[in-house]
């Protein structure tokens, strides 16, 4: 609990701190920084979501040897005729390569 109080009285402290220079006049701004984890784009893909363990992997691997941008690009269902098959053909492709 020791903890809590010392992150409590900081707080405060701050907080007074913030309240006396703005009545100065000073602009203040406060930047808290997180963590980001980037996850990729796998798991927004329709192959990421039905294509699922180990022996779907090489998969995962030729869609990770894509640009970013082509990974993006592919987080989005096709929607015009013939594009699911270009996309089954593109992945076919990138696994011949591979191999």
């Amino acid at each position: 609990m020791g903890n809590l109080f010392t992150d409590i009285r900081t707080a405060v402290r701050l907080t007074g701190e913030v309240r006396k220079a703005r009545k100065q006049g000073v602009e203040v701004k406060v930047v808290w920084r997180l963590p980001v984890v980037k996850t990729g784009y796998w798991g927004w893909t329709m192959e990421g979501c039905l294509l699922y363990g180990p022996k779907w992997k090489p998969v995962l691997s030729a869609f990770e040897s894509l640009p970013e941008a082509d990974q993006h690009a592919l987080t989005f269902t096709p929607e015009k005729p013939g594009e699911w098959i270009e996309r089954a053909r593109l992945f076919r492709d990138l696994l011949c390569q591979r191999q």
